[in-house]
């Protein structure tokens, strides 16, 4: 689906981009209005395959850590190819002058739900593409090497004392923050999903059991002998039932919760990826719990040194 959405954005932009390179019968005044705003919908474009898809397969929106505009749109296949493939050169706007901007990442605290221990640190990256406009002279102040979000969503023209534009430059600034944040609910519905599956099973066993246990005290009472009435608490038993552990293909296929599995232990793109771990419940009214760490060889972005990547989910019985 993701090639399929890169396929359709490259086509809408390449079609409206098209409709000015070949109106060369246009007024020049015409054919700048509309150049200005084919460039800002490509700037919109590029900025959806970097929060849709870039974000998605490399848990970060720069993942090659790039500092500057020209060597981000160079460095990265995804972007570098959408403009490839409006003009016959890489990181340029509808003038032929080069593209402009700012791009810095920071690591902020996210959460998908009201569980504390469910707060985690993630790469937000914010990214300012500006172009010189119709007259090819940047009148835009852009700081150098920006190391906050605010100073990189805080580009703007530069105006007169009443506060209008005195430059035709073409600013388009973002962050990725919400596409961070729909990653992580996406891996929260799928750890509970995996959870409720787990404990639910576990539970049809543990009822299957103590069933068991009953009927064979009941049998007993009617043959006359005198046996105590059964334990529900498993515990004590020699082969009480137990979980089915998820590190078995067998049992992931058996609770329905394989692709779930390979979603969150997924390769990314750099080769990065997380491992899950689950704890049983210790009682009868105790959480499945459910840990989402980085591998410890090949880490993701998420999370940082001060505040190690580590997402909780525990599955309540009497929630699901």
């Amino acid at each position: 689906m993701q090639a399929m959405f890169i396929f359709s954005l490259f086509t809408f932009v390449l079609a409206l981009m098209g409709s000015i390179i070949t109106s060369g019968s246009k007024s020049s005044e015409i054919l700048t209005e509309e150049r200005v705003k084919e460039t800002s919908r490509f700037f919109s474009a590029m900025a959806e395959v970097i929060k849709n898809d870039v974000t998605q397969k490399y848990l970060t929106a720069n993942p090659n850590n790039h500092s500057t505009i020209p060597n981000y749109i160079t460095g990265l296949p995804e972007v570098a190819a959408m403009s490839a493939g409006l003009y016959s050169d890489v990181g340029v706007d509808a003038w032929g002058k080069p593209l402009r901007g700012a791009i810095a990442t920071e690591y902020q605290l996210i959460t998908a739900s009201a569980d504390a221990n469910s707060t985690v640190s993630v790469p937000v990256t914010a990214i300012a593409f500006v172009s010189s406009g119709p007259d090819g002279e940047l009148q835009t102040v852009i700081p150098t090497n920006p190391t906050t979000i605010n100073a990189v969503r805080n580009i703007v023209l530069p105006t007169d004392p009443s506060g209008n534009p005195t430059s035709d430059d073409i600013i388009y600034t973002f962050d990725n923050r919400e596409d961070q944040l729909r990653l992580l609910q996406t891996i929260h519905s799928h750890m509970e999903r995996i959870g409720t599956a787990s404990l639910k099973e576990y539970q049809y066993r543990v009822t299957d059991f103590r069933a068991n246990l009953i009927k064979q005290y009941e049998a007993d009472v009617a043959a006359g002998k005198a046996v105590a009435a059964p334990d529900m608490d498993l515990s004590g038993y020699a082969n009480p039932p137990k979980m089915l552990s998820l590190e078995t293909d067998a049992n992931r296929y058996a609770l329905g919760v394989d692709e779930d599995i390979a979603v969150l232990q997924r390769q990314l793109a750099s080769g990065r990826n997380m491992v899950l771990n689950a704890a049983a419940p210790t009682s009868a009214n105790a959480p499945l719990i459910l840990t989402l760490t980085n591998s410890t060889t090949r880490p993701t972005p998420w999370g940082s040194s001060s505040a190690p990547f580590r997402y909780i989910v525990r599955v309540y019985p009497d929630k699901i």
